[in-house]
């Protein structure tokens, strides 16, 4: 009916009553909603952590008294904003020598993807070196950001950092459809604040991307940082107007703010668009 009701799952032990729990979590998820599971006692909460990030990953957030504040607030945020589908990174903190490990020569191909946040996010604070990956032959489709690049300012309480200057290079995304983007369907967000280190952001290509999204690629690069041979080669971008997708952009995660105010070009020495167009839907 679509209208709040209780409804009491009783059962023994062993007889499905977790299956039928997973299965609702599966159609609200597939109706682009979130769940919320409560549990009676803390103490239950490893066995079913076990269960629920063996079947839906990361996109699980815990809350609990048990958690530190840097805890908490990072559960909150991946709350707030959503997962991203796919995450390109190399913070290995918890290794014993405390250096990140490089990420390099992986391939993304022929995938359907969607998230309430970025389709792909490559990077974040001081993460080393993310080089010589290729996504290709890609759909994404209902998700807050299509691609985002990241550098962001660090914020009290956030410990998932790295401990190197960020290096990104020699990146390539090309044959990439976008369809119902509710921000942006490129997003570069580069800070200069003094914490956050930057080696260099280089060679990324983007061809051959079609998107259709409420915005055009928004490329926020910081005063002092610079990108080095970034190129749109033959990319078409179209910004579509608000509604013309279905749902309220401002309930699909991330894009509640990501789709605050207009798109910015800012920073962009070293950037170059080749045969690229830009249009609004008519």
């Amino acid at each position: 009916t679509g209208e709040p009701r209780a409804a009491l799952l009783y059962g023994v032990t062993g007889s499905g009553k977790t299956s039928v729990i997973l299965s609702t979590i599966d159609y609200m998820l597939s109706q682009g909603k979130g769940v919320i599971v409560l549990l009676p006692e803390i103490s239950l909460t490893p066995q079913m952590l076990h269960i629920f990030r063996g079947r839906y990953g990361r996109r699980v957030a815990v809350i609990h008294s048990g958690l530190s504040a840097g805890e908490r607030w990072e559960s909150y945020r991946r709350i707030l904003a959503g997962d991203d589908a796919i995450v390109v990174r190399c913070n290995n903190r918890p290794f014993r020598d405390g250096r990140n490990r490089v990420c390099e020569r992986i391939t993304v191909s022929n995938c359907q993807l969607t998230s309430r946040a970025n389709a792909i996010r490559i990077g974040w604070l001081n993460d080393g070196v993310v080089r010589n990956c290729t996504f290709t032959g890609l759909a994404i489709t209902d998700s807050a950001c299509g691609i985002g690049i990241d550098l962001p300012p660090y914020e009290k309480g956030m410990d998932d950092y790295g401990v190197e200057p960020s290096l990104y290079e020699n990146l390539v995304f090309s044959s990439i459809v976008m369809d119902r983007v509710y921000s942006s369907p490129i997003r570069f967000d580069i800070t200069g604040e003094e914490f956050t280190r930057m080696e260099a952001i280089r060679e990324i290509t983007f061809s051959d991307i079609r998107a259709r999204a409420y915005k055009f690629p928004d490329l926020r690069v910081a005063k002092g940082r610079e990108l080095e041979d970034v190129v749109f080669r033959g990319c078409v971008f179209t910004r579509c107007a608000d509604g013309a997708f279905p749902g309220n952009w401002k309930q699909k995660g991330a894009a509640y703010w990501w789709n605050e105010g207009r798109e910015e070009f800012r920073g962009l020495k070293g950037v170059r668009f080749e045969s690229c167009s830009f249009t609004d839907a008519k």
